[in-house]
């Protein structure tokens, strides 16, 4: 009877041995806390690469007419008249001069003012005054400008019309057109008054008149200012003009 006890025991405590092992009891483990249990390695995700923008990819890339996002104003057309940013190179050979000025705006063409101003100090007081009021009244036509005009062509007058009429000049804007056709007869008239000189004035008939056209307008203002450098007084201007006259008489 004592040997079958002591054999019991023994297989008892053999048994409560292999409840307590790690590799078989799993209700321990069952029964922990979340918290208590290690935390396990979240799964990898892939990479995210940048993909290579293809060649020409993009908005309208490598197509000025392709379709922009709303609001843009990539392709829209340039404010002014005329968009001049273009290389001159793409001109034609016999394009006129004034279509290579750099300009593209407004903004790029210079006050005539800023040239400088006519020298009446060289005229009397009075002969000064009506130098400006024959200018004025040629500008603005009519039977005051044709009565303008003829004082101005009398021989006497001549030297001091010159000055009226390139001050008048300084005056206009070269971006509208009534103003730039004032310009123009203007110009026409002092190339007589001075036996053939000119500047190169460039007929605008257009209603939008194209910036680059109007910066080479307003750059004859300075060109006509410089002829006061020649002529220091009526007798040096009656002279040239004299011997232009002879010149031309003989082609």
């Amino acid at each position: 009877l004592l040997v079958i006890v002591v054999v019991a025991m023994v297989f008892l405590m053999g048994g409560d041995d292999e409840k307590g092992s790690p590799d078989t009891d799993t209700t321990a483990r069952q029964d922990t806390p979340a918290s208590e249990q290690p935390a396990q390695k979240p799964a990898e995700q892939p990479t995210a690469e940048p993909a290579e923008a293809s060649e020409g990819s993009g908005a309208g890339a490598g197509d000025p007419d392709a379709p922009t996002e709303q609001g843009s104003t990539a392709n829209e057309p340039d404010p002014q008249p005329t968009d001049a940013s273009a290389s001159t190179e793409k001109l034609p050979k016999d394009a006129p001069m004034w279509m290579r000025m750099k300009v593209s705006t407004a903004a790029d063409i210079p006050d005539p003012k800023s040239f400088g101003e006519v020298p009446f100090d060289r005229l009397d007081a009075e002969k000064a005054e009506q130098a400006k009021t024959w200018a004025a009244d040629y500008a603005n036509g009519g039977r005051a400008g044709i009565d303008a005009e003829n004082e101005m062509r009398k021989d006497e007058n001549r030297y001091a019309a010159v000055f009226g009429l390139i001050d008048h000049l300084r005056t206009l804007n070269y971006l509208d057109s009534y103003e730039t056709k004032q310009g123009y007869a203007i110009n026409r008239l002092l190339t007589e008054l001075t036996e053939g000189l000119q500047t190169g004035f460039v007929v605008a008939d257009e209603d939008e008149i194209d910036p680059r056209k109007a910066a080479w307008n307003t750059n004859t203002v300075k060109t006509w200012l410089k002829l006061f450098d020649s002529y220091a007084d009526q007798k040096a201007f009656d002279e040239s003009c004299k011997e232009r006259r002879a010149a031309a008489a003989k082609k």
